[in-house]
């Protein structure tokens, strides 16, 4: 194995190991500031670990400015849409809930509906 594909294995379970706990975090978090969090983090760091395992995998110079032109683009597309989906949940009137609230609602609460 070369020293690019253990690289670019550990990028890929890194980007694993970011999915996966997003998708646990989802069913546990009770405030929609906190699921655009989760959803804007995992398009950052996920995705990005994912096109530089690629990157790595396949360590071309064509590869390598197709593989960073897809990370500059999806690291500006990713702000602009977590800061409107941000702005248009602060113009609903969204409630800010505390940790405190959280416990309260309980785990079976839907969150969704509590809105």
């Amino acid at each position: 194995m070369m020293v690019t594909d253990a690289i670019a294995w550990l990028f890929l379970i890194a980007a694993l190991i970011i999915f996966l706990s997003s998708a646990i975090g989802i069913f546990r978090v009770h405030s929609p500031y906190e699921l655009l969090t989760i959803v804007t983090l995992v398009a950052t760091a996920g995705l990005a670990c994912a096109i530089l395992s690629a990157i790595f995998f396949q360590p071309s110079p064509a590869n390598i400015l197709k593989g960073l032109a897809a990370l500059v683009l999806q690291l500006i597309t990713t702000s602009v849409g977590s800061s409107v989906a941000g702005r248009a949940l602060h113009l609903r009137d969204s409630p800010v809930r505390t940790a405190s609230e959280q416990r309260e609602m309980g785990p079976g609460a839907d969150p969704v509906e509590d809105f």
